[in-house]
């Protein structure tokens, strides 16, 4: 468990929380610098503590940076039997990382209450819904407010490997459906 946080979600939350720092930052400098104008004494001080987040900010990056997807074709019956226990009768492939989507798929069914899996299958694509009594919010705008006290910070950092897989996320009420093109599909 140790090795996949390491590999997978500290990277993930790197990203997300040094892309939410950096637009901070870039107010911050604008309002330094009007204050350095006004030659007012505050503004070294302002200026010194940004360019600390900011050394932080590239320290998350560069952690952001392990966030690579090492992608291979893996049989969908095979992959999803693997994760849940059972699996639909799907011999077409799926291009994936297998371990951080593996931790995506558990993440995302761990966060939703009472969480049941199901699945569908089309022609382009198979669907996984993950069905219960409450599910996260995984809107961005919803973490931007209390990003570091969010107890579905997990969840949305699913989402956005899941997203990166060229793969799609919705969020109803009572599930979440996830939604993965085969290998040979192009990513809508």
């Amino acid at each position: 468990m140790k090795k996949v946080v390491e590999d997978v979600v500290l990277p993930e939350i790197a990203g997300i929380l040094g892309h939410e720092i950096n637009g901070v930052l870039t107010s911050l400098l604008l309002t330094t610098d009007l204050a350095e104008e006004e030659g007012l004494f505050i503004a070294k001080g302002l200026r010194k503590c940004v360019e600390h987040l900011q050394r932080v900010s590239n320290d998350l990056s560069e952690l952001a940076e392990r966030r690579e997807l090492n992608l291979k074709e893996v049989e969908c019956k095979k992959f999803f039997n693997e994760i849940f226990g059972f699996a639909p009768e799907c011999f077409r492939k799926l291009k994936v990382d297998r371990e951080k989507m593996r931790w995506a798929l558990s993440t995302l069914k761990e966060s939703v209450k009472e969480g049941e899996v199901s699945f569908s299958i089309s022609s382009k694509e198979v669907i996984v819904n993950i069905s219960g009594e409450e599910t996260p919010d995984l809107h961005p705008f919803y973490f931007r407010e209390r990003i570091l006290s969010n107890p579905y910070l997990l969840a949305y950092a699913a989402r956005k490997i899941i997203e990166r897989h060229g793969g799609k996320v919705e969020n109803g009420l009572k599930d979440i459906r996830v939604i993965l093109p085969f290998a040979d599909e192009e990513p809508s």
